[in-house]
Formats: structure tokens, sequence, C-alpha cells
């Protein structure tokens, strides 16, 4: 009897293990492309709040107004960046706000001279922290996550940054007009 060549055995054999890392790989990426972080909206449409987690007290009408507030200013940054207009975002922090100043000064600016930034995105946790001060003002703590960008400079020479989580706190308040203002912006 001759003797059959296994060659063409393990050519099959590799060949069905490379179709299957194959659908593997491709069923990886198919739900990596499929699941996205909640966008501000939905965040801001879920009808039940997380509780304060820094009291045992339910969460005041200031609290609940504030954290609200906190996500349609993040939704005005988040279209600044994308587009170098500020102006929505900047009728909504206070002049005192030398960090909110900064930011908006240095990315329309970079869209002015021809610059701009692709990618990003702040994609937020729905469970926002507010805590009322004595004052009448509202600390807001808001965590989630800011999508990998690139800075196109005007040059055209560019700059990375990675998908990375960020812990962001707003000092909002409410002036008698019931307008509300960010005071002070900390990035953790």
């Amino acid at each position: 009897m001759p003797k059959q060549n296994p060659r063409p055995a393990r050519k099959r054999l590799l060949l069905i293990l490379g179709t299957v890392a194959l659908l593997i790989i491709a069923a990886i990426l198919t739900t990596w492309l499929l699941v996205k972080p909640p966008s501000h909206n939905q965040a801001e449409s879920q009808t039940n709040p997380a509780p304060n987690s820094n009291s045992s007290t339910p969460e005041s009408s200031l609290e609940t107004e504030a954290k609200a507030f906190a996500r349609r200013f993040m939704d005005a940054v988040d279209h600044g960046l994308k587009t170098g207009d500020f102006s929505s975002a900047g009728t909504m922090y206070a002049e005192e706000c030398t960090f909110c100043k900064g930011m908006a000064n240095t990315y329309s600016g970079l869209y002015r001279d021809g610059g701009k930034l692709e990618g990003g995105g702040y994609y937020i946790n729905p469970a926002l922290r507010a805590v009322e001060q004595p004052n009448g003002w509202v600390v807001v703590t808001v965590e989630g996550n800011l999508a990998a960008y690139r800075i196109v400079y005007p040059d055209r020479t560019t700059r990375d940054y990675p998908t990375e989580p960020d812990k962001t706190t707003f000092t909002v308040k409410k002036n008698p007009d019931g307008k509300w203002l960010i005071m002070k912006w900390e990035d953790d």
C-alpha cells in the first residue's frame, strides 16, 4: 500500500485553524463595534437618578437641577471641541471660571488658525454626584471616559491621546434669575 503524503492533511488543518481564528476575530470586532458608551442625552433621559452617595437624605431639587445643567454643559463643550464653536458653552460659565475660559480660547483658536480635533467625546457615567453647599452652590462630580482623540495643529502636525477615564468636578451656582453657571471646573 502506497504511503499517503501527510502535507494535504496538514494544509487542511492549518486552513481550518486559520478560518476559525478569523471567525473569532470577526466576532470580537463586531461586538466591540456594536457596544458604544451612552451619549449625554441617553444619560440625561434616565428617569431614576442614582441616590446621592454622600448623604443618606434624598437628593434635593437643586442637586437634581445642577446635575442636569452639568450634562448640558458637557454637551456644549463637546460641540465646541468638535467644531471650535464655544458660543453655547460660553454662556454657561462665569467670568471666574478660568479653566472654562482657557479651554474655550485654546480650542476655538486651534480651529480659527486651521487646526482641528478628531475623534474624542466625553461619555459620562449617568450616576453623577451632587452635593449642595451651605452657600447654595452645588458641587457636581462627573465621572466617565474621554474617548481617544487627535489634535491636528495648523501646521498639520498631530498629537494623539488615548481613551482614558476622567473625573471632573464642577462647582455650579443658580442665580436668582434661575440661570445656572459653572463657577469652577477642576479636572482630576
